[in-house]
């Protein structure tokens, strides 16, 4: 397993993480509206500390003197990588437009909270296609060979 595989695991893994922590600390604040105890928001944060500390490690540590970080391979796989997630967001972003239009119509106002939790959104969509993309490259190209 190279270094760009070691990241998109790590990456995907950590993202996972974070999102179960998150549901997990503001779905009762939203939903039932008490908080979560400070206890459970300490150890959520200190799991995902250390989750990410040993993934970093993992993804950064070198398992033979003679590896390489990039080849062309990688670049070439990077670059579709890249493409993809580009046009993952459109759709994303083309989608919350038609969905916005068709709930409030077009002379709403849409607070900034909602710009916010799209872009939010839409980092997180395209980190997760981006990584996904590669190991989706890295697989098929190993069954081919």
């Amino acid at each position: 397993m190279n270094r760009t595989q070691k990241f998109a695991v790590v990456t995907i893994i950590g993202m996972l993480l974070t999102m179960a922590s998150l549901a997990l600390l503001l779905i009762p604040k939203f939903f039932f509206g008490r908080c979560v105890p400070l206890p459970v928001r300490i150890t959520c944060l200190t799991i995902l500390f250390i989750v990410f500390s040993g993934g970093l490690y993992f993804a950064i540590k070198k398992q033979r003197k003679d590896e390489v970080d990039t080849d062309e391979r990688d670049i070439a796989i990077q670059k579709v990588a890249a493409t993809i997630s580009l046009a993952s967001i459109l759709v994303v972003v083309g989608i919350s437009l038609v969905v916005a239009n068709l709930v409030w119509g077009l002379n709403a106002e849409v607070p900034l909270w909602m710009l916010m939790l799209l872009f939010g959104v839409l980092v997180f969509i395209a980190s997760v296609v981006y990584h996904t993309a590669i190991l989706v490259q890295y697989g098929r190209s190993k069954s081919h060979e």
